[in-house]
């Protein structure tokens, strides 16, 4: 069924991009990791078909398939466009559409995901969030500490909205401090998948020092919530990239 539902989203998306009578495919001509540390692909323009529209979706290698969800990027004038949420060397299904329905197609792992080279030591630490509302100031967001999927799904159903805090504390000194464009991801014990850019994370040179994400992932949470299993509950892994290579991983628990 779950196959089924992706291929389904994926025709969706194909018969919209292809909506125009004389849809065409172009080429993606290129796709790495820029000076910024985000993936970039580009493709030919040839007859100045802008704007274009992005459209992404995280692929499982080992099933050969799609996630259920896709993504859709903002739409761009360039013959360009650069991601700030794709996992390194995770794979994705990537599309590419122009004013006339004609898109260009590929499947692309994205290079990276090595250990991040530093000599601080750090021990990161995951809390679960709510917002009684959404569009809540981010610093408004309470703990939860029961940790209980039939309590998120009854406040969920109320309105409320959940999030993840996470704080990195460096335990040894380091030479010197520095930033990094990263990506945080989040895995579901049934594998659903979601990622979020970061900017500027800095890896601290002074033992003590706490750096923070303070809130994200809402939308995987809200996506959870609307299927029809719900939250699953179990472990839930989070992980930290920064310029493309592994620099932590962490670990919360959902009970019923």
């Amino acid at each position: 069924m779950k196959r089924l539902w992706s291929l389904l989203c994926l025709l969706l998306v194909l018969t919209g991009l292809a909506s125009e009578a004389q849809a065409e495919f172009f080429d993606i001509t290129s796709a790495d990791v820029d000076k910024d540390g985000w993936y970039t692909i580009a493709w030919n323009d040839t007859i100045g078909n802008g704007p274009f529209n992005v459209y992404y979706q995280y692929w499982n290698e080992a099933a050969n398939e799609g996630q259920m969800s896709w993504l859709i990027g903002e739409a761009v004038r360039e013959s360009r466009f650069q991601f700030t949420t794709l996992i390194p060397g995770a794979s994705y299904r990537l599309i590419v559409r122009d004013s006339d329905g004609n898109f260009g197609y590929m499947i692309a792992r994205i290079p990276g995901g090595e250990p991040f080279e530093t000599s601080q030591k750090s021990k990161a630490t995951v809390y679960l969030k709510y917002k009684t509302k959404p569009g809540k100031k981010d610093s408004d967001a309470k703990r939860d500490t029961k940790k209980s999927v039939a309590a998120m799904m009854k406040n969920m159903k109320k309105g409320y909205e959940y999030g993840l805090e996470l704080r990195v504390k460096y335990t040894t000194k380091g030479k010197k401090t520095t930033r990094h464009n990263g990506v945080a991801s989040i895995c579901a014990p049934d594998g659903f998948i979601a990622s979020q850019g970061v900017s500027q994370f800095p890896v601290s040179k002074r033992k003590g020092d706490t750096a923070y994400i303070r809130y994200v992932f809402p939308d995987f949470f809200r996506t959870l919530y609307t299927r029809e299993e719900g939250i699953p509950t179990g472990q839930y892994t989070v992980k930290l990239y920064l310029d493309g290579q592994a620099f932590l991983e962490t670990a919360f628990t959902l009970k019923k």
